[in-house]
């Protein structure tokens, strides 16, 4: 689901029960910056995946520093530099661990 607030978009996408990777966000010609992780989250990292078409194929995101992940906990709001998911299509999220349950986590996206 997508809601607009002015030139903010928030996406809600789902990592399913004893999954590590969510559902395809697609940008919508914006850039990803910031998540919001539900209380239960199970993960403490996050990685990501792209793609230039929905089929795929999915490839981790890099930037001159390596690739980009984020320390994480339940329940938290993490701000994420737009720079590094400028020009990305389509996008998923990957926890470092399966989660405990189905987890809807709610994605900022900026207009570039």
């Amino acid at each position: 689901m997508i809601i607009a607030q002015g030139s903010l978009i928030l996406s809600t996408v789902s990592i399913a029960s004893g999954q590590t990777t969510s559902g395809i966000i697609s940008t919508e010609g914006s850039s990803l910056c910031g998540i919001q992780l539900p209380a239960a989250f199970t993960g403490t990292s996050l990685t990501f995946l792209a793609a230039t078409v929905v089929g795929g194929p999915y490839q981790p995101v890099y930037n001159k520093s390596g690739q980009v992940s984020y320390t994480v906990a339940a329940g938290q709001f993490i701000a994420i530099d737009p720079v590094d998911f400028y020009g990305i299509v389509f996008l998923k999220i990957v926890s470092n661990a399966s989660e405990a349950g189905a987890r809807s986590l709610i994605c900022s996206m900026k207009g570039i």
